[in-house]
């Protein structure tokens, strides 16, 4: 998937890239895309860019000419996250351009590189809305996007979005380059891309733990085990209980969480406990795995903070997903927000339950994953 990512940015200036959320879009740039394009074509690429969060409020923003032609609330958010700590005022009147040329140019030292722009969880153009003519503004960024393309040769843009808001680009392709048709999908680990995240990180483990351990974990087919169990999906039927197929790609967080938990036993196993059929049947039980990790999280908080148990889950039920069971963003006010200090928004936060981010109007709080928000309403 990061060869083909790349091949696209090689051969186009504007691509797109879109998943399911938690699919592991960011991961992927981070992990491979990133390190390959600076090492082995000498790319600069630049800080990751967002539209709807800005990494800094520490200055007021008192715009002198409300009325600049490129004053735009999501390049704005985007220029403050790609320079931690700059003042808004001073680039608010900014093209893209104008702003890439002058703080990321591309002949810095005399010497032309191709750089590249990331535009990650884009989505945001499409939730957040700056002012009551949103749409206009959704417009002025692309055409910023275009121009900044034109006239600079050497870079290159990535927009990185839920598959959800696919839907939302289709007014504005006509603007970019292509239409936007240089694009790949990041599909969710299969089987074999599972049994690999799992097993390649333990054979790095032989060294800290004793390697008979990791022998008898592939003798007792202990991996093997752990996808099918992971693959298995509950399908609703209209009429009667729902029942389980054997499925063919595997969740991400659900797989990261079950790991956890294997390493965690295999820190304390002995390699006599490993005769017992039954020692690692716990890893089967998917759902106890997020739930611990959700009371983790949780049972964390209240012991760090005296806050009691039901009511950080009151509050992460009633203030984080909204009625349609989907993530709801809430402002983090001063000290309290919705009737919980912050030390305990913030103790979540740190055992990445949820996140918080900056932008022009406050912090903003919200789950981690949508694959969290069943979880919770289950339990």
């Amino acid at each position: 998937e990061a060869d083909d990512v790349i091949t696209l940015i090689l051969g186009h200036t504007a691509v797109l890239v879109y998943s399911q959320s938690g699919v592991g879009k960011t991961s992927i740039f981070e992990a491979k895309i990133v390190p390959t394009l600076e090492k082995d074509y000498e790319f600069n690429v630049l800080p990751t860019a967002r539209v709807g969060i800005t990494s800094s409020n520490k200055f007021e923003f008192t715009p002198n000419d409300l009325s600049s032609q490129f004053l735009n609330f999501y390049m704005l958010n985007a220029f403050q996250s790609l320079i931690d700590d700059i003042d808004p005022n001073l680039v608010y009147d900014k093209s893209l351009f104008e702003f890439l040329n002058e703080y990321f140019p591309s002949d810095k030292n005399g010497n032309n590189k191709q750089k590249l722009l990331i535009f990650d969880q884009f989505e945001e153009l499409f939730i957040f809305s700056p002012d009551d003519n949103c749409k206009k503004q959704q417009e002025k960024f692309f055409e910023q996007v275009a121009e900044a393309l034109e006239r600079d040769l050497f870079l290159r843009i990535v927009f990185v979005i839920k598959d959800d808001y696919m839907a939302e680009l289709d007014p504005f392709v006509d603007i970019l380059p292509e239409q936007l048709r240089p694009r790949f999908r990041l599909e969710r680990l299969n089987k074999d891309d599972a049994s690999l995240a799992i097993s390649e990180p333990l054979e790095m483990a032989k060294s800290n733990i004793d390697h008979r351990l990791i022998e008898k974990l592939y003798e007792k087919k202990v991996i093997d085990k752990l996808i099918e169990d992971l693959a298995k999906q509950k399908k609703e039927t209209f009429r009667g209980p729902s029942f389980e197929i054997k499925g063919e790609f595997i969740d991400s967080l659900q797989l990261q969480v079950v790991c956890k938990r294997l390493w965690e036993k295999l820190k304390i196993t002995q390699i006599n406990q490993m005769n017992d059929p039954h020692y690692f049947d716990f890893l089967g039980n998917i759902d106890k795995a997020l739930e611990d990790y959700y009371y983790d999280a949780i049972e964390t908080a209240e012991s760090r903070t005296g806050i009691s148990h039901d009511k950080i889950r009151n509050w992460i039920e009633t203030s984080l997903i909204t009625s349609i069971e989907t993530r709801r963003t809430v402002y983090r006010e001063s000290e309290n927000t919705s009737g919980i200090p912050n030390e305990a928004i913030q103790v979540l936060a740190e055992k990445s339950l949820i996140t918080i981010q900056n932008s022009l109007s406050g912090y903003l709080c919200e789950l981690a994953h949508d694959r969290l928000i069943r979880l919770i309403k289950d339990s």
